[in-house]
């Protein structure tokens, strides 16, 4: 994960990281994050059907960082691409828009 104030150097953290302390947000800076999920799957399909329900472990860490770090702009690599955006829908409504481990929802 790499996170930026756009004043200071980006800064880059480790998948397992600890980010629980309270992100520091500073008016008129934007926040932005790229984040390598590698949730990208061998076949087509694998990741919709995983992100259809709760309780994918790998998504829910993932959310938890986006949650705790609170960027304005995220920028998700590594993450299946399908046309009808349902993966990516999934991910926000299943994940980043529900707590994860008392984190803020996204």
């Amino acid at each position: 994960l790499q996170v930026s104030d756009g004043v200071n150097p980006p800064v880059e953290m480790a998948y397992n990281i600890d980010v629980t302390s309270d992100p520091v947000q500073t008016p008129g800076y934007l926040r932005e994050a790229t984040y390598n999920a590698s949730l990208n799957r061998g076949q087509q399909g694998e990741l919709i059907a995983e992100l259809s329900t709760k309780g994918n472990s790998q998504a829910e860490d993932i959310a938890e960082i986006i949650q705790r770090t609170q960027p304005d702009v995220v920028l998700i690599n590594e993450f299946d691409f399908d046309n009808s955006e349902i993966a990516a829908n999934l991910f926000r409504d299943n994940y980043l828009e529900v707590p994860q481990n008392g984190a803020p929802p996204a």
